[in-house]
């Protein structure tokens, strides 16, 4: 049996990277290496960002997002040096660092529940997140302190600022509205750099933010509204929303090309629609002017916003009031700056003011007067006076205009019938009534007695109308103290038809007078009747009919 040759193996000593066993851990560390690379040169910028507190973010898991999309994340929270806030530290993608600038903002959002609604609902799955508002200009930055609200961009809309006195039943959040249209809403609610007024900021939504221009008023949004039409009366409810919450609405020109507000422009924050749009009258565009006033006597109800009206219609205000005592006369003195439209005024033919200055050489003066005489609060009434001691010239004093005023000169009338309304006002308000519609005619026909004192033949016919009201304020402690101050008066209106034969009946003069004596003698009716209750039933004024 013939032998088998048997295989000789000869061993390679060469080295083949190919077909060596360490290819596979070589190739892993390489593929290591090179995703390491990739990992570091993609990692953006190390940020830190101040906030008042963590606003329930986690450390590893919570993003930032850069218009929805995730920039970084947060990889740890730092408690602030004295327990003031927490800085979060997060890393940034490297695409994200050209936004990372002085334009750059950062706030948390997180899930909110309040009176203005449900914020955040996305948040409850996925936890809070960081969002960065940013514009791609300027160096890098890495420190930046984060916003505790959300801050707006151009895309979403615009913000505005108003000015108010003080803030009217309104809330963050609460709506702003447009013809009742919700086009905005209530920003944030902060006090005035000066501290004396309240800065409401609002934001008004990009389809919406045409609609405001220079010429856009703004009022507290009204809660109910009466209509009168015709013979008709409708009644308006607001929204259940703007009765808990609030609202601002506001109008605007659109008919005209105006101009939009510069970025920094401050509107006005009116109490009421028809505090914020008046009842335009005149011709033209509004041509306001200042004026000085001064007032003498009870100027306890004159104050800044007291109106100026001229035939019941406001064409002014005051701006400025400054009360002070008169040594010499014992008495308190006003001097005011107010502010005329004098369009008011203006025809085709003539302007407004030198319409105004004819009117004031024809007599057009300036009275306090008041709505009501239980209350304080007056209002200037603008009025023509033909008598001497009116001035009928506008005179210029420390650069600004003066305008002319009258006083009510017959104080002791007037006091009379103050002390009186006084003494009314301790009854119950059943029974106050029918005297104070008396005194109240009785104090009206006094004040047109007043504008004809200029006559000499009245004073006595004022000295026995002051002895009248003198006896009338008694009526309550004495016995048949009304009647005898009824039989003056009626002695008083004698004496006063007396005079007026002098006069010619077709005159101004004559006219006035009649009128008041009409009116007098109403009065004189009404207490006869005032009496006969009386006298039926003494208590009447305490216990009613």
């Amino acid at each position: 049996m013939s032998s088998i040759d048997r295989p000789q193996f000869e061993e390679n000593r060469t080295f083949s990277l190919f077909t060596s066993i360490w290819i596979v851990p070589l190739i892993a560390l390489i593929v290591s290496a090179w995703l390491v690379y990739q990992h570091f040169t993609s990692l953006g910028a190390e940020i830190r960002i101040d906030f008042a507190n963590s606003g329930n973010l986690i450390a590893g898991e919570s993003v930032i997002k850069f218009r929805n999309i995730p920039v970084g994340r947060v990889i740890r929270i730092e408690l602030q040096e004295g327990g003031d806030g927490v800085t979060v530290v997060a890393r940034m993608n490297k695409e994200a660092e050209p936004y990372l600038n002085r334009t750059t903002r950062f706030w948390i959002v997180k899930p909110q529940v309040d009176y203005s609604g449900v914020r955040g609902l996305e948040t409850i799955l996925h936890g809070a997140y960081i969002v960065m508002h940013a514009e791609r200009k300027g160096k890098l930055h890495t420190e930046f302190k984060g916003s505790e609200k959300p801050i707006r961009t151009k895309d979403e809309g615009e913000l505005f600022y108003l000015d108010a006195p003080k803030v009217d039943n309104v809330y963050v959040g609460a709506a702003v509205y447009y013809h009742d249209i919700q086009v905005g809403s209530i920003d944030r609610i902060d006090l005035s750099p000066d501290q004396q007024s309240v800065k409401i900021t609002i934001f008004i939504k990009k389809a919406y933010t045409h609609l405001v221009n220079v010429t856009s008023k703004f009022w507290y949004q009204d809660l109910f509204s009466i209509r009168l039409k015709g013979d008709t009366i409708g009644f308006d409810l607001a929204p259940l929303t703007s009765i808990l919450l609030g609202g601002i609405s506001f109008e605007s020109k659109l008919d005209g090309n105006y101009p939009h507000p510069d970025p920094k422009h401050l509107f006005h924050l009116y109490g009421s629609r028809s505090e914020a749009i008046p009842q335009r009258i005149g011709i033209g565009v509004e041509q306001p002017q200042q004026f000085r006033f001064r007032f003498s006597g009870k100027i306890s109800g004159l104050g800044e916003g007291t109106s100026i009206r001229y035939q019941g219609f406001k064409v002014g205000q005051i701006d400025e009031a400054a009360i002070r005592f008169n040594p010499e006369e014992h008495t308190m003195e006003a001097e005011t700056i107010g502010t005329i439209d004098t369009s008011v005024f203006a025809t085709k033919e003539n302007n407004g003011m030198a319409n105004l200055k004819q009117a004031i050489r024809e007599g057009l003066h300036a009275e306090l007067k008041s709505d009501n005489p239980l209350i304080s609060t007056l209002y200037i009434h603008l009025t023509y006076a033909k008598d001497a001691n009116v001035t009928k010239a506008l005179r210029e004093e420390e650069g600004m205009l003066v305008f002319p005023t009258k006083q009510r000169v017959n104080k002791a009338v007037l006091s009379h019938l103050d002390s009186l309304l006084i003494s009314l006002t301790a009854l119950t308000d059943e029974n106050r009534k029918p005297l104070h519609d008396l005194l109240v005619k009785l104090k009206t026909s006094a004040e047109h007695l007043n504008s004809l004192m200029a006559k000499p033949s009245f004073q006595n016919l004022t000295d026995d109308l002051n002895s009248t009201l003198g006896d009338l304020k008694g009526w309550m402690g004495k016995d048949g103290g009304l009647d005898k101050a009824l039989k003056e008066l009626e002695d008083t209106l004698k004496a006063t038809r007396k005079i007026m034969k002098g006069y010619d009946a077709n005159s101004l003069f004559g006219r006035k007078l009649e009128a008041m004596l009409k009116e007098v003698g109403k009065t004189s009716e009404e207490t006869k009747r005032f009496i006969e209750r009386l006298n039926k039933k003494p208590n009447a004024l305490i216990f009613g009919d």
